[in-house]
């Protein structure tokens, strides 16, 4: 029987309320890691303390501390430092299922050749009526063995179902030497290396349960109001995926619909998120979209949002502005 070691990193800043659940939930698996690797981000709070007490005497818990940096950076360093042949990033606010390392242990030793083992995340709100969890969004549409990452991508992207995060799947070190890995930037850190993990793995497995659960949390990277900055940067960390992408279209069987599907939710999110937060968007993204449209074999049925992006953000635009006067009527109707 193969038991695979693997490593388990989790990149941490300021989140002592939170840590001991998703800690624990990784101890607890029922095929244990072989070592979580933590990087305290120069937390101000009782992280590191709380660590020290709690997993200081725990073989399996190393910690780190480095002066703050970003999450990218501390992703880069949990990356260095693991030594386990399978990797697996997870965030300290979150929980991950008990039987995830199990479920991945079954499939490697079905076939040894796996490098990429995707499952489904579920979102949850704590609050006064208990956990509450949000909707099922990202299960592929089929569960079972995929020959390469691209034909598993391939059904996430056209199934609206694909998200660029790290915690969403357990992968073989040894395959990021196709690639270059980097972790850019305090915000979309991982969209780069997510998409590098798709398109160069080989074997995968994917299985629609939910094994990871994702916090949601007032003050978190991903709540609250969006400033210009991560909209921006969003922009090209999703152009950045695009032109790692643009290559690979040949090995898809669905080439066009992979292309329009992808960009039309890139740049979607950001006109739609430029609109709500009154963040002005550069000319450069209307003409890159435009760009990007006709390199991708998209300049011809590629809808209104790719090959005249900027008539459809003034269409967007006044749609939103038209709901907030009907509110503010309704209000005053009160």
């Amino acid at each position: 029987m193969i038991r695979p070691k693997i490593s388990v990193i989790v990149a941490t800043y300021n989140v002592e309320a939170y840590l001991v659940e998703a800690m624990d939930s990784l101890l607890g698996q029922s095929y244990p890691p072989f070592e979580i690797v933590v990087i305290n981000d120069g937390s101000t709070d009782g992280t590191l303390a709380l660590l020290e007490a709690k997993y200081g005497d725990n073989p399996l818990v190393k910690v780190f501390t480095q002066d703050n940096q970003g999450v990218g950076a501390v992703r880069k360093a949990g990356f260095d430092k693991a030594s386990g042949d399978y990797l697996f990033f997870c965030d300290p606010d979150d929980v991950v299922s008990t039987d995830l390392f199990a479920g991945f242990c079954q499939a490697l030793n079905e076939k040894p050749e796996l490098e990429l083992y995707y499952f489904s995340k579920r979102s949850f709100v704590d609050n006064a009526k208990g956990r509450q969890y949000l909707r099922r969004d990202t299960a592929p549409t089929r569960e079972g063995w995929y020959a390469r990452g691209t034909d598993l991508l391939e059904d996430l992207i056209i199934s609206k179902k694909f998200k660029a995060t790290t915690w969403q799947y357990i992968f073989k070190k040894a395959m990021t030497e196709r690639f270059e890995v980097s972790f850019e930037g305090r915000a979309h850190e991982d969209q780069l290396f997510s998409m590098n993990v798709y398109l160069h793995s080989q074997l995968c497995y994917a299985i629609q349960a939910d094994k990871y659960f994702q916090r949601v949390r007032p003050g978190s990277i991903t709540d609250g109001l969006k400033d210009e900055h991560y909209v921006l940067t969003n922009y090209d960390s999703y152009r950045d995926t695009l032109e790692a992408l643009k290559p690979h279209l040949p090995e898809f069987k669905r080439q066009r619909e992979v292309a329009l599907n992808y960009m039309t939710r890139g740049v979607k999110w950001t006109l739609k998120r430029s609109i709500n937060n009154r963040v002005r968007l550069p000319d450069r993204v209307f003409a890159l979209t435009r760009n990007d449209a006709r390199q991708c074999g998209l300049e011809r049925g590629g809808g209104l949002i790719l090959t005249a992006p900027w008539l459809a953000f003034v269409a967007m635009k006044l749609r939103f502005e038209l709901r907030v006067i009907s509110r503010r009527l309704r209000g005053r109707g009160r």
